[in-house]
């Protein structure tokens, strides 16, 4: 990085830092206490970033003297982009200023307005789950003199220079991110500043980095007087790249005991997409300020239009695909894409043209071209040359013919499950150029790069002699001593990673749960989402708000998810295991009824957490043990897009199809192995052919309300007493009986059901099953037997509520199910 980005990079990081302490009941402009207090902090900075941050402001920037090639100016105009990314002024008046005002989330635009909704902050640094909430709270001058107090002590444990710019971006990210960058209350007070500094920052180093690339030595004169042309000049680069085959790699491994290893493939994943936005960075001389989004497989980075960034976006993209073919083959690419756009572009001016749109709609087709023209002539010609060694095997986890170990599994799957307790139990992802004990290789600009999983201590020491450090990542967690250090938010929750343990944790049967959700119409919310529909559509559609929207979706899946998961009690802890939790989407297996519970947190959280704005779908598959870990990942996959087409999506299925595949004389040897395994496990797994259609789909209000709300809590209710194993004056051989008959009585009344045709059935046969389980009048059950036996009557007339009953059903068979 060049000396004068990185110092652009700090000042603009740090030109806001003043509103901190003007909130704590200074009188002073913020402007002059940031100065005051990056002076301090910084006592070896530039002198030029101390004028950065103390004449940011057009008024006084224009009487200041200081030399035409200041910082101040790159400042200046960063600081007018930044803001007119975020800044978007309401329908309430004139400008008024509240110190106290807390912010909103950055959801109350999305997909219409959810007005009256707060963020709490918590200052601690922790990274505690903060919900929206409806009351306001009051954010006095004594929180803001809490967290000017933890942000100087956190700068004593940092230096500066570029190895800290990342640290010190993980620490205000810690600190600033829920809380206002304005305080005007005739604005939207949903732009944190964080996410204003962050911008501000990306803005900034892209006009240095394009004004050393143009010569551009009067910076008064281009981005101060004649700052209105220079906002329609083409200087930034929009950058996007998407990471190919991510579900082959993951679920393609073929064995029960690989499902360890399947959150060691997706861990792997993650950490190359990060890795590969961290190399195109540091080629383009930039820090994780530039870094937009990443998640997902995906990722958007902000970078300076010169030809050498270009011509490094084609150099690191080309090293990592063919890294990736020499390992993988075709099975993983990285196509990417990019536009070049303007400051006005970037701020959707003017905003009838919505160039906003039309930036992201060429990236999207650039990478939709890339991903069809893959491989140049050399790739392809060695591709042709591939010669398979005589005698090779397949792995047996994978499945690709490779040098296997002893055990039969190749280098990589060998690599994924020796570090899959690395990952589960170690914070620490150390990469360097020194190969030294390693766990595994990443690509790197001039060479392979080593990744050692470890501890906070040991990464320390490490760091100390090495001269081919690279960067260290640290997950969760920030670790403000560790230079070169940035923060991964990692979706890791794990109560065991063996399938047979956690289908052993179950209630009732032992089955394993899977789980696949993913956010509904997210691309559409991504570009979209902040139009309105009528009056000024535009007035929330900025790059500022897409940036604060991605993050906190990534906070969500890659964060709080842990805290869903673990409860607020040891009790709430759930058996599951993540196997993916990327930036909209989720995966996870364990104990089938907390799996089913993991699903309805994820669903109540997100809902609150997204004030209404967004709405999730999920797929729920309950699977004997030994089902390969491939077929139930495809499965749930199936069972998740059955609820993605139900009207209004924010839907659930449930449970395996259950139909047997017929074979074809078309069918490929593989394709015939394929249908026979799943006919297999259908059944031997009999009651998850309860439903022949393929599950059963329901609106999560439904599925909540009238399924387990009604249906199931109505089973319970009545049928609880036959299963009680603590009733001391019963014979055991009674409790047995009870059990029986109550186990018959629901899967007679499942047959009756399921054998309706439309709206008839044979009513006089379920009246009979339902007499052959009526108490004494004098019975303390009797009365729970009469509202079961009215409600079933009721329901069996309706088709809806048939569905939900067997639904409900089905559920609290598996409850009571002892193998």
């Amino acid at each position: 990085m060049k000396k004068q980005t990185e110092n652009a990079v700090y000042a603009c990081l740090y030109h806001d830092i003043g509103k901190i302490i003007y909130r704590t009941g200074k009188q002073v402009k913020h402007s002059e206490l940031g100065y005051e207090f990056v002076r301090k902090e910084f006592p070896d900075m530039d002198p030029d970033v101390y004028d950065a941050v103390r004449y940011h402001h057009g008024r006084e920037l224009k009487d200041a003297r200081i030399s035409p090639h200041s910082l101040a100016y790159i400042t200046y105009l960063a600081d007018n982009i930044s803001a007119g990314l975020d800044r978007r002024e309401n329908d309430n008046g004139q400008m008024t200023f509240k110190r106290d005002v807390a912010l909103s989330p950055v959801f109350i635009h999305m997909n219409g307005e959810h007005p009256g909704y707060y963020l709490r902050p918590e200052i601690t640094g922790k990274g505690g789950c903060v919900m929206p909430q409806k009351e306001q709270p009051v954010l006095d001058t004594r929180s803001y003199q809490y967290l000017e107090d933890r942000l100087r002590a956190n700068i004593h444990q940092m230096s500066t220079g570029e190895p800290w710019i990342n640290s010190h971006l993980a620490m205000l990210e810690s600190l600033t991110s829920q809380i206002p960058s304005s305080t005007n209350v005739a604005e939207s007070v949903d732009i944190s500043l964080y996410d204003h500094l962050k911008t501000t920052a990306a803005a900034g180093a892209c006009l240095s980095e394009y004004a050393i690339a143009e010569h551009i030595t009067d910076y008064k004169q281009t981005f101060m007087t004649h700052e209105k042309a220079f906002r329609d000049e083409k200087c930034f680069l929009m950058y996007s790249a998407d990471l190919s085959g991510i579900q082959n790699f993951i679920y393609t491994v073929q064995t029960t005991h690989a499902l360890k290893t399947l959150r060691s493939r997706s861990f792997f994943l993650e950490l190359l997409m990060e890795h590969y936005a961290d190399e195109i960075l540091e080629a383009t001389g930039l820090a994780r300020t530039n870094l937009l989004y990443s998640g997902g497989g995906h990722c958007y980075l902000l970078l300076p239009n010169t030809e050498e960034t270009v011509a490094q976006l084609q150099r690191i993209n080309k090293l990592f695909n063919h890294w990736l073919f020499e390992r993988f083959g075709i099975l993983l690419y990285i196509a990417h894409g990019y536009a070049s756009c303007s400051a006005n572009d970037l701020m959707n001016k003017p905003q009838e043209g919505n160039p906003y749109r039309r930036i992201f709609r060429t990236v999207s087709d650039k990478i939709a071209y890339h991903k069809l023209h893959r491989y140049d002539a050399e790739t392809l010609l060695a591709m042709n040359n591939q010669k398979q060694a005589s005698g090779s095997r397949e792995c047996k986890v994978c499945g690709r013919t490779d040098h296997l170990t002893k055990d039969g599994v190749c280098q990589w799957c060998s690599t994924f499950e020796l570090m899959s307790e690395k990952i589960r139990k170690l914070p620490v992802y150390y990469i360097t150029k020194t190969k030294g004990q390693s766990d595994f290789s990443l690509p790197g600009s001039d060479g392979d790069v080593y990744v050692t999983i470890t501890d906070v201590e040991t990464a320390k020491k490490m760091v100390q002699n090495d001269t081919g450090l690279c960067r260290i990542y640290t997950k969760n967690k920030m670790y403000t001593g560790v230079r070169y250090a940035t923060r991964l938010h990692i979706g890791d929750y794990a109560a065991d990673i063996w399938v047979n343990e956690l289908a052993k944790r179950s209630t009732g049967i032992e089955r394993l749960g899977v789980c696949r959700m993913d956010v509904d119409n997210l691309g559409e919310a991504f570009v979209g989402g902040f139009e309105e529909k009528e009056g000024n559509r535009q007035r929330y559609v900025t790059i500022s708000r897409t940036s604060a929207f991605s993050r906190n979706m990534s906070l969500f899946f890659k964060n709080y998810i842990n805290q869903i998961f673990s409860g607020s009690k040891p009790d709430d802890a759930l058996n599951v295991l993540i196997i993916y939790s990327g930036g909209d989407d989720i995966f996870f297996v364990g104990a089938w009824n907390d799996v089913i519970e993991g699903a309805k947190r994820i669903e109540k959280a997100f809902e609150t957490y997204t004030c209404g704005s967004l709405t999730i779908s999920a797929g729920i598959g309950i699977f004997d043990e030994t089902y390969p870990v491939r077929l139930f990942a495809e499965k749930t996959g199936e069972l998740e897009d059955r609820a993605k087409q139900h009207k209004g999506k924010r839907a659930v299925t449930l449970f395996e199809a259950g139909r047997q595949e017929e074979e074809t004389p078309e069918d490929t040897e593989k394709e015939k192995q394929k249908k026979q395994e799943e006919n297999y496990y259908r059944a031997s797994n009999r009651p998850a052919t309860l439903f022949e259609k393929g599950g059963q789909t329901y609106d999560w209000t439904t599925y909540l309300r009238k399924v387990e709300g009604e249906k199931l809590a109505t089973l319970r209710e009545f049928f609880n007493p036959f299963f009680k194993h603590d009733q001391k004056e019963s014979a055991a051989s009674d409790i047995k009986d009870n059990e029986k008959r109550g186990m018959a009585f629901l899967y007679r009344m499942t047959s009756l059901l399921r054998e309706s045709a439309d709206d008839s059935l044979n009513l006089a046969r379920l009246a009979y099953v339902l007499s052959r389980l009526e108490p004494s009048k004098q019975s303390s059950q009797y009365e729970p037997y009469r509202k079961m036996k009215d409600a079933v009557y009721r329901w069996a007339m309706s088709p809806d509520d048939r569905k939900q009953l067997l639904t409900a059903i089905y559920l609290y068979v598996y409850e009571r199910r002892a193998r």
